[in-house]
């Protein structure tokens, strides 16, 4: 009996520490989670977030700039006949055909980014009402501004814009002008983010799984430097689906890793370093002969400029923790849809009051701030006036 009931006790014992030791394993997930879901939690997401949209509106706003850069390099025509100021100077040409590079890109890979964040099939229609909105209403606005002033220049100040395509008055002309960009060229970049936000059920079936994601960025790559693209009747640059990719595939399966992320001294170096590896290559590149073979051409440009691209975006997502945020920052659609409709008169005013080579470099200076001073105020304008406008014109940025 004594022993019969030891044994009891101590099974009865076991099966309280047992029952006990569930009961906190229970309490510590219960905690956990209650930790995730904590106000303090809750705060910091809304934190991490709101840092990053104001470094992408920064990083949006140099991006403008730069493309302003490369378009800048046919504005002026000093010396020799050169139509290029990128042919006259070696610091513009570096400016505008080197450093520049990283423009468009890293562009292509935030809107993925942004775009495929909690990404499905069911909120297709969802982001297309917004795509609406923020793209197609823009891109068909600025086209018909594009389109105006290009009849009025080519009506009265024709000899001064030789660079720029002629009006044409006629139907054809009229709906390649408001459609396809025919006298808006730097808006061929929202035409082929509309193209990819109406095929983003495609995008996303070739991200959604991580390995396979990967390697279908690979694989598209890969076709490219082999010379299988797309026709330009169908996107304006071949590369740029491979960019686009990139930041569909890390906004799909790391958003807010990225968003939360903060870097340590070594790996802001590192991307420094990143940084200036890229220019150096890229300044080779584009100085290179034109009998590069293929594969150091395409493939090697689009690996140089991915670093490029998630370099700077260490550097100035770490920059912006620290520096308050300018409302000019704002306004980087205006400064990507207005800088040669406002830049090449600028330009062009400054070479007709000094015609001379040494005012090559003095002049790319002058146009870049004055164009962007005008574009400020113009865009302020517009807001104070008449708000609908602003709104439809910027697609509510």
């Amino acid at each position: 009996y004594h022993s019969m009931k030891s044994k009891l006790l101590q099974v009865n014992h076991s099966e309280q520490i047992q029952n006990f030791g569930n009961e906190h394993s229970k309490f510590k997930r219960s905690s956990s989670d209650l930790k995730e879901e904590s106000p303090v939690n809750q705060r910091r997401g809304a934190a991490d977030e709101a840092d990053f949209w104001k470094a992408k509106a920064e990083i949006s706003y140099v991006l403008a700039v730069l493309v302003f850069f490369i378009h800048t390099s046919a504005f002026t025509n000093y010396g020799n006949d050169r139509t290029m100021i990128a042919d006259v100077n070696g610091v513009a040409k570096h400016l505008t055909t080197t450093m520049s590079q990283v423009a468009v890109p890293l562009f292509f890979m935030l809107s993925g980014f942004v775009f495929f964040r909690e990404y499905s099939n069911a909120s297709y229609l969802h982001k297309m009402k917004r795509r609406v909105k923020s793209l197609m209403i823009p891109y068909l606005l600025w086209n018909v501004v594009g389109l105006l002033f290009a009849a009025f220049t080519t009506l009265f100040f024709a000899k001064y814009f030789t660079g720029r395509e002629p009006f044409e008055l006629s139907l054809n002309s009229v709906i390649r002008g408001v459609f396809f960009y025919k006298y808006n060229r730097p808006f061929w970049f929202i035409f082929d983010l509309i193209v990819f936000s109406v095929f983003s059920p495609l995008v996303f079936a070739l991200i959604r799984h991580k390995i396979g994601g990967a390697l279908s960025i690979v694989a598209v790559t890969v076709l490219y430097c082999c010379g299988i693209a797309l026709p330009s009747e169908w996107l304006f640059e071949s590369e740029s689906i491979i960019f686009y990719l990139v930041g569909a595939y890390v906004g799909c399966h790391y958003f807010h890793a990225v968003i939360g992320a903060t870097y340590s001294k070594t790996q802001i170096l590192a991307a420094f370093f990143g940084i200036i590896v890229a220019n150096v290559w890229l300044y080779q590149f584009y100085g290179a002969s034109d009998d590069a073979s293929i594969w150091s051409s395409a493939c090697m440009s689009i690996l140089v400029r991915v670093l490029y691209c998630l370099s700077l975006f260490v550097v100035m997502k770490t920059l912006s923790l620290h520096l308050p945020k300018a409302k000019f920052v704002n306004h980087s659609f205006w400064v990507y849809a207005l800088h040669g409709m406002f830049g090449g008169p600028v330009s062009k005013l400054i070479y007709l009051a000094a015609p001379i080579s040494w005012m090559a470099i003095p002049n790319f200076c002058l146009t870049i701030s004055l164009t962007l001073l005008m574009i400020e105020l113009t865009a302020r304008l517009i807001h104070k006036k008449s708000p609908l406008t602003y709104s439809l014109l910027s697609g509510s940025r």
